[in-house]
């Protein structure tokens, strides 16, 4: 298929999926995925939507409020767990610079090339 090929292209002139065409340009889990989309034969034109604003369009405070709550996704989903882990962690005896190194370790801290040049 051609790199600029479109979601249409891959539709029959019967208004059904060309299973043919699907099968000879996707892997079989992908064929399988695709033709369970249902088609909708609506006649409009595409129109790109974005779906965290109730408008549909993009604005910079949708854009970051999405990036804040998915911020504040990251991480282990049992805070709680990491926390007591560190807890311990601190009690343990070692010399407090070993334990500085591993906290900024874990903290992407330490001033190697990946983290100055982010």
């Amino acid at each position: 298929m051609d790199v600029n090929a479109t979601v249409d292209q891959l539709i029959s002139p019967s208004g059904g999926w060309n299973t043919q065409l699907i099968r000879g340009n996707f892997n079989l889990e992908d064929t399988n995925l695709i033709l369970q989309i249902p088609i909708v034969k609506v006649n409009r034109e595409d129109n790109t939507l974005w779906h965290f604003n109730e408008n549909g369009k993009y604005s910079v405070k949708s854009g970051y409020w999405l990036g804040h709550r998915l911020g504040n996704m990251i991480g282990p989903s049992n805070i709680s767990h990491r926390s007591s882990w560190w807890n311990t962690f601190w009690r343990v005896k070692i010399p407090m610079k070993v334990k500085m190194f591993i906290w900024k370790a874990c903290q992407d801290w330490i001033p190697t090339k990946i983290n100055i040049g982010r």
